[in-house]
């Protein structure tokens, strides 16, 4: 079912979630949808593509959510969503990529995502643009489950607390295929970790880390030239010794 890019208003019938046959896309972004999303969907247990993006569909993401066992695309970005993020959307197995930026998604990392519902294949993961207020030392929890994530935006939220309280105990697991992080925008302090960012992208794939727009201070490690694009700018206590080091990204 594709009916991407139309002007359809109104809800999405909760009759969807009755197809009679094995329905595998449902792409119905980019229309002037309203309501909530029908928990009815979670009926459809061969959907695989599911995008509801670009729309003003409003309410929280439905606990019916878990059930999607053969959905590896969730695309609710940039609608009107809000509440917490259920465990529910953690759930899918065989989820691969999860699209939630631009909503008004509210909560703490703890209080839903936990090692039990966390799936494997997870490729590209977009929390940008929430009310999400995380603790820094989210990346303490769980992130070792994420052997394949690729990409992690958490940019323009709440994030608060010292980045050098998360650094001793990240599991390097989670970064083996890492290749961009994003958290700019957010309120995270302390000081960057002398030895963790430089490390990683020196043995794994990193390539991208943006911590622009926060309130880290001390000094910028030499160790970060590893790193091909790091953006630090607006955070008025960093500092750095000398001239502006060659590897820092100025745009």
């Amino acid at each position: 079912l594709n009916v991407t890019g139309n002007k359809f208003t109104g809800e999405i019938p909760s009759s969807y979630g009755s197809f009679k046959f094995n329905i595998r896309s449902i792409l119905m972004a980019n229309n002037n949808l309203t309501g909530p999303i029908p928990s009815e969907l979670g009926n459809l247990g061969t959907l695989v593509n599911l995008d509801l993006s670009n729309n003003m569909l409003n309410g929280s993401i439905p606990a019916s959510a878990e059930n999607l066992t053969s959905v590896e695309v969730i695309n609710f970005s940039y609608n009107n969503l809000s509440g917490d993020i259920s465990p529910a959307v953690w759930k899918p197995a065989k989820l691969r990529e999860l699209y939630l930026q631009g909503n008004s998604i509210e909560g703490t990392f703890a209080s839903f995502l936990g090692l039990s519902v966390l799936p494997p294949e997870l490729i590209r993961v977009d929390l940008s643009q929430n009310n999400i207020g995380w603790s820094a030392d989210f990346f303490k929890v769980s992130f070792g489950s994420f052997p394949q994530l690729g990409m992690l935006n958490v940019s323009h939220n709440h994030l608060y607390g010292a980045m050098t309280d998360l650094c001793p105990s990240i599991p390097c697991g989670f970064y083996k295929r890492l290749f961009s992080l994003d958290l700019s925008h957010n309120n995270i302090s302390g000081s960057l970790s002398n030895e963790l960012w430089g490390a990683i992208a020196r043995d794994y794939v990193l390539q991208t880390v943006d911590l622009s727009n926060n309130d880290l201070s001390g000094n910028i490690p030499i160790t970060y030239s590893n790193l091909p694009n790091l953006d630090v700018r607006d955070n008025p206590n960093l500092a750095w010794s000398g001239s502006l080091p060659s590897f820092l990204q100025v745009q």
